[in-house]
C-alpha cells in the first residue's frame, strides 16, 4: 500500500508544471455496522476472491448537496442513507419493489437525489426528495449497447444527465439519458461553451488512461489519471483555456486495502471545486474532502 503512495505523489512531484493547485484534506468518518443508522460491509468468501459472485458488498456510490450532506448506497444496493456533513445520520429511503433492480449510481441536481438503477440494457431513472421520499421512477429507452463509465453530469445550461462516455477525449458531446425530465437517450453539447483542445498524454502521460469527472462554475474540467489499476488516481485540471493544472491530490482506493467491490466508488465534484471521495476499509468508511488552499508555481 505504501508503494502505491509513494509512486503516486512520486509522479506528481516529478511534474514540473507552471501551476500546482494545494488542497487540503479533511476527513468525516462514517458510522459503520448492520444497525439502520450505519453503513455495512460484508466480505467475500475467501473461496470466492476474483469471482464476481464473490465480490464484497458494501456502498459503492454517493452524491454530495450543496449543503455538504452525504448520501450513500448501502450494502443491499436498493436503500440510500444520508448523513450530515458531520458524518451524523438522518434518515433512510423505503426499500422500493419494481423499481428497476439495485441502485449502481447516484447524482444530486436541483433539490433532487438520482439514482441509475438496473442492468445496463434496461436501466431505470429514480427521483428522490432530500428526505429521500421516492418521487417518480421511469425506464430509460435507450439504444442497443451498454452503458459504461456512468456518471451524473450536469451541463453549463442546467440541463441534467448520465454520461454515457467519461473518456475525456470525448467530452464536447455526449450522451444523456434525462434532458428537461424526459428519460430517453439523446445527444447534447455537454458544454455549451468551445474548450481549446489539450494532449492529455503529453501533459499528464499514463499507459492506462483517464477519466471525466466533472466541471466546476469557472469551467474548470477535472480529470482522473489511473496511476495504477483500481489501486489509485491523481487528480488534474483543464481550464476552458486549455491550460493544464497538476494537483497534490490523489484518491486513496478500496482496492488497497482488499476490499473488491464490483464497481469503483467515482470522486465527486461541487460546483464550487471541493472534490469528495469515499474510502472503505474493513474497519472504516470515510468521506474525504479536499478544499484547494493555494497555489505553487
Amino acid at each position: 500500500m505504501k508503494s502505491v503512495f509513494a509512486f503516486a505523489l512520486l509522479l506528481i512531484c516529478s511534474l514540473i508544471a507552471a501551476e500546482t493547485w494545494i488542497y487540503e484534506k479533511t476527513v468525516v468518518e462514517l458510522p459503520m455496522g448492520e444497525a439502520d443508522n450505519q453503513l455495512s460491509l460484508r466480505l467475500a468468501p475467501e473461496c470466492c476472491e476474483g469471482m464476481d459472485e464473490g465480490m464484497d458488498e458494501g456502498p459503492t456510490s454517493f452524491t454530495i448537496d450543496e449543503d455538504e450532506n452525504i448520501y450513500v448506497i448501502t450494502r443491499r444496493k436498493d436503500i440510500i442513507k444520508k448523513f450530515d456533513r458531520y458524518g451524523n445520520y438522518i434518515c433512510s429511503s423505503e426499500y422500493e419493489r419494481n423499481a428497476g433492480g439495485p441502485i449502481r449510481f447516484l447524482g444530486y441536481h436541483d433539490g433532487m437525489i438520482y439514482t441509475m438503477s438496473g442492468d445496463s440494457r434496461a436501466p431505470y431513472i429514480r427521483r428522490y426528495t432530500r428526505e429521500l421520499e421516492l418521487v417518480d421512477c421511469h425506464k430509460v429507452r435507450k439504444q442497443e449497447g451498454s452503458f459504461t463509465g456512468l456518471s451524473f453530469i450536469e451541463n453549463n445550461s442546467g440541463n441534467f444527465g448520465l454520461l454515457r462516455n467519461s473518456d475525456p477525449r470525448a467530452i464536447g458531446a455526449t450522451e444523456l439519458v434525462l434532458n428537461n425530465n424526459q428519460y430517453s437517450l439523446q445527444r447534447m453539447d455537454l458544454f455549451d461553451f468551445q474548450y481549446r483542445p489539450v494532449d492529455l498524454k503529453e501533459k499528464w502521460a499514463t499507459n492506462i488512461g483517464y477519466r471525466f469527472i466533472n466541471h466546476d462554475r469557472d469551467n474548470n474540467l477535472y480529470i482522473e489519471n489511473l496511476i495504477a489499476p483500481l489501486t489509485a488516481t491523481a487528480l488534474g485540471i483543464i481550464t476552458e483555456n486549455g491550460d493544464f493544472i497538476y494537483t497534490d491530490v490523489v484518491f486513496d482506493s478500496h482496492i488497497v486495502h482488499g476490499i473488491h467491490f464490483y464497481d469503483r466508488i467515482y470522486p465527486v465534484v461541487s460546483k464550487s471545486g471541493i472534490v469528495y471521495n469515499l474510502l472503505v476499509t474493513e474497519d472504516n468508511i470515510e468521506l474525504i474532502r479536499w478544499q484547494k488552499t493555494g497555489v505553487e508555481q
